[in-house]
């Protein structure tokens, strides 16, 4: 497996759950704003 394709695969598993932490980022970022995610923080 490419390490491409095997990076597309965690992070599809990541956002729709499924993963080793046991959290779906896909429900915790749907009502983030893009305002919110383009934020800087320091």
């Amino acid at each position: 497996m490419t390490v491409s394709r095997q990076l597309a695969q965690h992070l599809r598993s990541v956002h729709g759950g499924g993963n080793w932490t046991g959290v779906s980022l896909g429900p915790l970022l749907a009502d983030v704003s893009w305002e919110e995610a383009t934020t800087r923080v320091d």
